[in-house]
């Protein structure tokens, strides 16, 4: 909690007053265009800890969006073979250029005759009939990763059995957890294609119109740059 223009007043400012110590200092090499990136970055980085090792295993990402397409590049990077699934068109199409295998627009599309599934899949959605499908997917001894942000009262059916049964894991992912300097490190080394995120940067003064777009789902991560001409 206390996230700086969330649940606490700030950002999309000329000037905001931060406590030193939440700040994190940026590393030699990192545009600051990019470093707008390191919170959801830092995000995902968090979800591969918590997820644990991914080489060499199937990997299912539900939601190509922002989180999904950086999941998938970290989790390519380590070794997984990471498949994405996105019902928009726009969106799937570019997740190959973050390290996606194969991409679709439902886990049924591929998962027939894949051998049972994906060893871990990991919702970015935080649709319940998201996280429903990644459980039916997953292979015994799986692992469920939830990253998505639903509602507080959106539920879902499953059976404590299957879970027992095929001896499945499932994990939450909240926010972040020290992970902040990893992730601008990262960034600042060019180890994923991050800038690919982000169009053109929006002035300030056209913060209501960059909001707005977000709202559509348009691109894929709407910037807004203080100082813009």
């Amino acid at each position: 909690g206390g996230g700086l223009g969330t649940t606490a007043p700030g950002a999309l400012a000329e000037y905001v007053a931060v406590n030193g110590a939440r700040c994190e200092p940026l590393p030699a090499g990192l545009p600051t265009g990019l470093a707008s990136l390191v919170e959801p970055l830092s995000c995902v980085l968090h979800a591969l800890d918590r997820a644990g090792p991914v080489l060499g295993e199937d990997l299912l990402v539900l939601g190509s969006g922002p989180i999904g397409l950086l999941l998938t590049a970290l989790a390519a990077a380590a070794g997984a073979r990471v498949d994405v699934v996105d019902p928009r068109a726009e969106r799937r199409a570019v997740a190959p250029g973050f390290g996606a295998r194969r991409v679709a627009a439902s886990a049924d599309e591929i998962a027939e005759g894949f051998g049972g599934g994906w060893s871990v899949v990991a919702d970015c959605t935080g649709h319940p009939e998201a996280v429903a499908t990644g459980l039916a997917h997953l292979r015994r001894t799986g692992r469920l990763v939830l990253l998505g942000i639903g509602g507080a009262s959106a539920t879902f059916p499953f059976a404590p059995f299957d879970v027992v049964a095929r001896e499945l894991t499932i994990v939450g992912v909240n926010s972040v957890r020290h992970t902040f300097g990893r992730a601008a490190a990262l960034l600042a080394a060019g180890t994923i294609p991050a800038a690919r995120l982000h169009g053109p940067p929006l002035p300030l003064a056209e913060t209501a119109a960059a909001l707005e777009a977000t709202r559509r789902g348009a691109g894929l991560k709407t910037r807004v740059e203080v100082g813009h001409p």
